[in-house]
């Protein structure tokens, strides 16, 4: 298991530094990944989505940004439900599952 902890958009894995190119809301690993959910407050986007939550391996390099299920401008994930399952919050009120290999959403549920 790697010590890994941020602070705004530097995020550290073992000791090393990586610049990422938003602020950094929740970064934990799973399953030999590192997953960052980017803060949704740091990015509002006019028009288009903030596909804010993405696996890294161990040196920084992206494998994947989660599918989001809307085309809604705006939507995006504001909160890690669960780890394992890993289960996100987005804005439009779904609770959405994710395939941690791929990044492709294999559960939805709204819940408002």
């Amino acid at each position: 298991m790697k010590n890994i902890s941020f602070s705004e958009n530097i995020l550290t894995i073992a000791g090393v530094d990586i610049a990422l190119e938003h602020a950094i809301l929740v970064a934990f690993e799973l399953m030999g990944k590192v997953i960052v959910l980017f803060d949704p407050d740091e990015h509002i986007p006019k028009f288009g989505q903030f596909q804010n939550l993405l696996a890294l391996d161990f040196r920084g390099a992206i494998l994947w940004k989660a599918e989001l299920l809307t085309t809604e401008t705006g939507d995006c994930y504001y909160k890690v439900f669960s780890k394992k399952p890993l289960q996100v919050i987005s804005y439009k009120s779904y609770k959405c599952e994710i395939e941690i290999d791929t990044g492709k959403m294999i559960l939805r549920d709204f819940t408002k």
